[in-house]
């Protein structure tokens, strides 16, 4: 089978949208992609010979055209309807090949990116709900601090945020004959006085029976808004009506056996045995066979699509035999539809029991967990936050994305298509005849390609004229041109050919060491043959010299560039400003103490290492500078551009930016990552959080979400990391753009308080000799520095390197060791935040007080440069 995109549109259709496919009667599964990523896909009808068309669309009208030669015309005579249905069964004449068109008045689309799973939500709505939590209140408006409020809060988040499944929700059943809920709904539940769970022992049939279940949300795209309703604490009837606003009640025992096989009654398309009516027939019944991808199964066995049901509950069975649930989740795995078994599996959270609890333990490994020595298959949330986070968790394996592996794991027909450069030529990056070439393959985790080297590079030899990089050290045939008259200082190269590198030139860079293994130029980075009144010409080496110009009108490619060639890098933001504002960095790894249950601690821009990322939106996002009023120490960070975005953490790895923090642990077992952050909303409330040995190599384990305070609050992981001896790396992945995070602690220790530290030093707010928290007019060369009182009017040139008067415009580390004009003078390019965006730090010979200080940052493009822009370097 082979698809044939066309490229002809039926008149009098405002965006049309073509799909042609060539179907093999006989054939499989199989999908065709257009040019613009659309998928059609075709599978196997039900009877011999039927064709099953499927596609996704936003609700508008499409036209299905067949014939027997490509391209099919799109008249009135090849039409086989209009229709508003995303699927469409037909029986062609008996012919091997067909040609199917699909045309729509809108685009055509078709997510193949991210494989949704079904995730049906069974939640407990026995009266033990009423319980409190003793947390409080959950973080939604109108919560109390009961059970059932806090796991609406969890699911009505939960819902809302994971965007990549297709959700259900359903209860044990009530019923009512209150319609109005202004005084409190008055329900009637199941009843099982009698029943003895241990035993089975007084438990009829009827309490266990599959109509205790009830429906209440059915699977449907889209369907969010109507799960949210039922947990959203506002209420408009006692009914079950979706139209007229209900919300979630409770009341009876807890029939979780017969719930479990209402719910596989439901996924089979069918009512309850005696009749009751689970969900009405018509959209979000029969779930697996309005499923597109019913028919599609792994090479392993099992269909494509994962589907699921999240069983929530607060305590065991109390209407049947302890045994008919665990049956009950078993039959889930193996659920008959049209002769076909589909795996269903059960998941199973005990809100507010006891961690281990053996009977829920029984059925989540009945419903398809392995039960693994010394670990508890079941989540045991107690509060809204952790139970998010437990969902969250559960959820996070269920989605099925593209991995570079040679499969087609999303099941759209094509496999690694999320990995165009695959395959592309590449290289080791070495300069010169040394480097090696290739070709990239998939990555041994499947989350990316590497550069697979095939052909080895040369071993560097003395540079001789001959057009090449011999001595592989990114220039070619230096030395060959004649000798210079004199050293360029600063580029590593015997310019003046006396056998000597950069003789003469011991003063061109004086570095100051600022702690944490760190050293920053004194002076702003110069040109070669800069002078106290011009910047210079020479680009082949770097200076940091006082009393001349400093080298501006540089890109921030030319910056890190001649930064390089000084075998240094442009320095990243926060070491720019912990040498401004003299606050010592963090020196890594941090050792764990064997005291104070091995609390440490890091403020979230002192890390090791900070990545950009672009999630599926195609923007690119970055934790950047945050100054939220209270934040500790020299700053704060956001994971911005804020535009409403979230990525979901088994995507984290590849879409969202990351922040590592490493920690040498003394002592293995359990420990809790501590997160103080802020939120403004629900869209910008949590953060991912990942440990690993390498960084970034794996998705976050864990889930963090923030209480809406208004203020810096504290917040920690529900489920421990369990931790072996050695450094690893605790990593801070972005879960919504616009959160913003402080400071972070690892402790052993399970309190739920926050960890006590000891507050953190801003710092000077300006780069001053003394009292650097009150700004100095002219002490710095910033606009309110006259440079030159001679001439009339406000002069706002820039000065030679440490040109200030007074001498007072310095950081000061200790003696001889003062870094100059860091504030002022001229803006400094440091490292960039994401690629195209470039902070400028420092501010310059015409800023005002506030545009000098250390934390003041503006950004820029790559190709920017300007006369009062320059540079210094770190090492």
């Amino acid at each position: 089978m082979s698809g044939m995109p066309s490229g002809t549109a039926r008149a009098g259709m405002r965006a049309t949208c073509l799909l042609t496919l060539a179907v093999s009667v006989a054939a499989a599964v199989r999908a065709v992609r257009a040019e613009d990523g659309i998928v059609l896909m075709v599978q196997q009808g039900h009877s011999p010979g039927q064709v099953i068309l499927s596609w996704s669309g936003p609700g508008n009208t499409f036209d299905v055209h067949r014939g027997t030669t490509p391209p099919v015309p799109t008249d009135p005579e090849t039409r086989l309807d209009t229709t508003a249905s995303l699927q469409w069964s037909d029986q062609p004449p008996d012919v091997p090949i067909q040609y199917y068109t699909v045309t729509g008045s809108d685009r055509i689309r078709r997510p193949v990116d991210v494989l949704e799973p079904y995730v049906f939500l069974l939640v407990d709505s026995s009266g033990s709900l009423s319980t409190t939590t003793g947390f409080g209140p959950p973080g939604c408006p109108g919560g109390a601090d009961t059970r059932l409020d806090h796991i609406r809060c969890a699911v009505a988040k939960t819902v809302e945020d994971q965007g990549d499944a297709v959700f259900g929700l359903g209860r044990f059943r009530l019923t009512t004959t209150d319609s109005d809920c202004a005084d409190g709904c008055v329900m009637t539940g199941t009843t099982c006085t009698g029943c003895d769970p241990s035993t089975g022992a007084g438990c009829t049939t009827a309490m266990g029976s599959d109509g205790r279940f009830e429906v209440l949300a059915p699977l449907l795209r889209g369907g969010q808004p109507d799960l949210i309703h039922w947990n959203d604490f506002t209420c408009g009837t006692c009914t079950t009506d979706p139209g007229s606003n209900p919300e979630f009640s409770i009341a009876g025992m807890g029939p979780i056996a017969g719930a479990l096989r209402g719910v596989r009654r439901y996924w089979q398309g069918l009512q309850a045995l005696d009749g009751t009516t689970l969900w009405p027939a018509g959209p979000g019944f029969d779930p697996i066979r309005a499923d597109p991808l019913r028919g599609a199964f792994l090479p392993g066995g099992g269909q494509c699509r994962p589907y699921l049901v999240v069983t929530i509950v607060d305590g065991n069975e109390t209407c049947s035999a302890h045994g008919d649930g665990t049956a009950a989740a078993a039959a889930l795995l193996a659920t008959d539809v049209d002769g076909s078994d589909f795996r269903i599996e059960t998941r199973l959270v005990g809100f507010g029991v006891a961690p281990g609890d053996s009977r829920i333990e029984d059925l989540a490994h009945a419903g398809g967990a392995a039960d693994l020595p010394g670990a508890g298959e079941a989540r045991y949330p107690r509060s809204s936050g952790e139970l998010t986070e437990a969902l969250t968790e559960l959820l996070r394996g269920a989605t099925r994305s593209e991995r570079c592996n040679g499969a087609d794991d999303d099941c759209d027909g094509i496999a690694d298509e999320e990995f165009p450069g695959l395959g592309a030529a590449c290289d080791d990056g070495v300069p010169g005849v040394c480097r090696a070439t290739g070709y990239r393959v998939c990555r041994s985790d499947g989350a990316g390609t590497e550069c697979h080297l095939t052909a080895p590079g040369a071993s560097p030899s003395q540079e001789t004229c001959n057009f090449l990089d011999d001595d592989c050290d990114g220039a070619v045939d230096e030395g060959c041109g004649g000798c210079a008259a004199a050293e360029i200082c600063g580029d590593a190269l015997d310019n003046d050919c006396d056998g000597a590198i950069d003789d003469g030139c011991s003063g061109c860079i004086e570095w100051v060491d600022v702690g944490g293994g760190l050293e920053i130029m004194r002076f702003e980075a110069s040109r070669p043959d800069a002078t106290p009144n011009a910047t210079g010409d020479l680009d082949g080496g770097v200076c940091s010299r006082a009393g001349v110009q400093p080298w501006t009108d540089v890109s921030p490619a030319a910056a890190a560039t001649a930064c390089a060639m000084a075998g240094a890098r442009l320095c990243t933001e926060p070491e720019w400003h912990r040498a401004c504002a003299v606050v010592r960095p963090q020196v890594y790894p941090v050792v764990e103490p064997a005291a104070n249950n091995g609390l440490v601690d890091f403020e979230a821009e002192d890390h090791l290492a900070a990545t950009s990322a672009a999630a599926a939106d195609g923007v690119t996002r970055a934790f950047v500078p945050d100054s939220t009023t209270g934040f500790s120490s020299i700053g704060a960070l956001a994971a911005g551009p804020d535009t409403g975005a979230a990525v979901a953490a088994a995507a984290a790895p590849t879409q969202s930016p990351r922040m590592d923090y490493a920690v040498t642990f003394t002592q293995p077992g359990l420990h809790y990552v501590w997160v103080r952050g802020f939120a403004t909303g629900t869209a910008s409330d949590s953060i991912h959080v990942g440990l690993a040995a390498t960084p970034g190599t794996s998705a976050p384990g864990r889930t963090i979400i923030l209480p809406l305070t208004g203020s810096w609050t504290w917040a920690r992981i529900g489920t421990p990391f369990s931790v072996a001896a050695g450094t690893q790396y605790v990593s801070l992945f972005m879960a919504e753009d616009g959160f913003r995070v402080d400071r972070l602690a690892v402790t052993r220790s399970n309190s739920a308080n926050p960890p006590t530290l000891t507050p953190a030093t801003n710092g000077g707010d300006w780069a001053f000799a003394s009292n650097p928290d009150s700004y100095v007019a002219g002490a710095c060369n910033a606009r309110d520095l006259d440079t030159d009182a001679g001439t009339p009017g406000d002069q706002d040139d820039i000065l030679a390197a440490a040109g200030a008067p007074g001498g007072q415009c310095y950081a000061n580390h200790g003696p001889g060791r003062q870094v100059l004009d860091l504030s002022g003078n001229v803006g400094e390019w440091t490292a960039a935040r994401a690629p195209g965006i470039h902070p400028i730090r420092g501010g310059g010979s015409t800023s005002a007080a506030g545009g000098i200080a250390c934390s003041a940052a503006t950004v820029a493009p790559d190709a920017h440069f300007a006369p009062n822009v320059g540079f210094r370097c770190c090492r």
